[in-house]
């Protein structure tokens, strides 16, 4: 075989057998942006999200390096939260604001789309995924008002609290 078509045929058969990458996990740390590089196919994992529901914001700036990379294709990653991806057809450089993540899913996925002799750089990559309040949050804010509010107007009356 010459060496084109093993390069071709190491192409199609790599994202086969890809494990993600899990680079430093940096979930609300926007001072501390990270930068990684993705071969062919390949993904990295983000897997210190909270189990349950979430809004999240991710912003990163990709670019590609590699021979026969000449243009964008327009669909250098993608972001996912098991199936749930967002940007249908893939981003390049993307900023997503208040993306809601499902409950019991704690991993964010990126991944390239590239299939040809492209690497893609991901450069100041942040992501910050907040918990949602739960019932029992909002019930125990609201539980707590109650009894400040009825402290205050006890002392307010004279009584000790």
């Amino acid at each position: 075989m010459d060496r084109l078509c093993v390069a071709i045929l190491a192409s199609l058969v790599a994202p086969l057998y890809a494990v993600c990458s899990t680079p430093a996990t940096t979930n609300c740390e926007v001072d501390q942006p990270i930068d990684f590089s993705l071969d062919i196919g390949a993904c990295a994992q983000f897997e210190d999200l909270p189990k349950g529901e979430a809004t999240c914001n991710i912003s990163a700036i990709t670019s590609t390096s590699g021979t026969l990379c000449w243009y964008s294709s327009k669909q250098d990653v993608s972001l996912c939260f098991g199936d749930s991806c967002y940007g249908a057809g893939g981003l390049v450089s993307p900023t997503v604001i208040n993306w809601n993540k499902p409950a019991g899913i704690d991993t964010l996925t990126v991944t390239s789309l590239h299939s040809h002799y492209c690497t893609v750089n991901v450069a100041r990559f942040l992501y910050c995924c907040k918990a949602k309040p739960t019932v029992a949050d909002i019930d125990q804010v609201e539980r707590s008002s109650s009894s400040d509010a009825a402290s205050m107007s006890l002392g307010s009356q004279g009584f000790s609290v």
